[in-house]
């Protein structure tokens, strides 16, 4: 994201970027004449003699002002510029159509087509430079409104103290991609006792700490995945189009590399770990925002509880006897949702259940069967 510069920007500053300008006409000499001109007020130019090649270079190049003849051959003036506003890297592109002569009918036709000036071949020098030069500021003024805009727009969107997006702006898209449909995958990432390095270093050191992971995950991430600030320690994670065991993977190293992290405050050093739980489009029918999230929730919570019991002193079983894991208190209300009548989310539930208390048939846990 761009910085916001400490002084206004103006004409100026636009004047001094390169711009490029593409000229169409099929008299060769006309063609010479106006790109002599364009290149000197400050132009790079290219020239086609028919609208056919002209479209083929506009698909090709990136053009700040295009002019072209309205009786162009292939194609012609007035059909281009249906082609170019219909056409999302072109709609904005400044354009000048070149008119045979003074015919008002035709300068309205082409403004109403979607062309922001005329020129009459009859125009003098001074009057097709005067035009050129206007075109020119025009466009400069168009590139600062659209660099401060995307700067608005990085402001309104970025977590200012991690980098990925805000949660607004998280949600907003999450549900955009919802709507979309297609395979989505949503991974929250929680970081664990967190809380502890606020209280033993600070809140300056537990920002550096969320700065830092905030960057390993736009580093970590393709351009295309969804990175966002969920709350305070929490991170998420929503990747399109990919099948569910391969975010896992991605998921799972993403918790490596933050495990992989160190701090050095004086002569003490330290990192942190992250547990994640997995909401997923492929395990439910017609998903929402909220089940997604719902679901992560719950995987997160049961990742949580398995972790911590993994790093609690484990009971002895000299005689033999398996001693079973204590259920959270979470998991029997999990279990009643999953004996609902006709529910069609027991796939879901199921896969948030540790092994131990998955439903059986008949969404009753292993043991109670009649």
């Amino acid at each position: 994201m761009k910085t916001l510069p400490g002084r206004r920007r103006g004409d100026a500053d636009g004047n001094s970027q390169p711009m490029t300008a593409l000229i169409v006409d099929d008299e060769a000499s006309y063609r010479s004449y106006v790109t002599t001109l364009a290149e000197k007020v400050g132009f790079t130019t290219d020239a086609a003699a028919d609208g056919t090649t002209a479209l083929q270079m506009l698909s090709n190049a990136r053009y700040d002002l295009f002019l072209v003849n309205i009786d162009t051959a292939g194609i012609s003036g007035l059909d281009l510029i249906a082609r170019l506003r219909a056409d999302e890297t072109m709609k904005n592109m400044y354009t000048v159509l070149i008119t045979p002569q003074e015919d008002v009918e035709k300068k309205i036709a082409a403004l109403a087509a979607g062309y922001d000036d005329f020129l009459s071949k009859s125009a003098t020098e001074l009057e097709i430079i005067a035009k050129l030069v206007g075109a020119r500021r025009l466009v400069a003024r168009q590139q600062t409104f659209e660099e401060v805009v995307q700067d608005l727009y990085g402001l309104a969107s970025r977590d200012e103290l991690t980098g990925v997006v805000n949660r607004r702006f998280l949600m907003s898209e999450i549900e955009k991609l919802v709507v979309q449909g297609g395979a989505l995958t949503l991974v929250l990432f929680d970081l664990d006792n967190f809380k502890a390095i606020n209280d033993t270093f600070g809140h300056l050191i537990g920002d550096r700490v969320l700065r830092d992971i905030g960057a390993l995950f736009q580093r970590r991430t393709r351009p295309e995945d969804l990175v966002g600030r969920y709350g305070g320690d929490e991170f998420i994670l929503v990747v399109t189009g990919s099948p569910f065991y391969l975010v896992e993977g991605i998921a799972e190293r993403l918790v490596s590399d933050i495990a992989n992290l160190e701090w050095n405050i004086g002569t003490t050093q330290f990192s942190i770990g992250a547990t994640i739980g997995i909401g997923s489009s492929h395990f439910l029918p017609e998903p929402t925002v909220a089940q997604l999230l719902e679901a992560a929730d719950r995987d997160l919570y049961k990742n949580k509880f398995v972790k911590k019991q993994g790093e609690a002193p484990q009971p002895s079983a000299l005689g033999g006897d398996d001693k079973a894991m204590p259920l959270p208190q979470a998991v029997p209300e999990v279990v009643k949702e999953a004996q609902k009548p006709g529910n069609n989310r027991l796939a879901a539930i199921r896969s948030l259940l540790p092994r131990e208390v998955q439903p059986g048939p008949m969404g009753r846990p292993p043991g109670t069967e009649d």
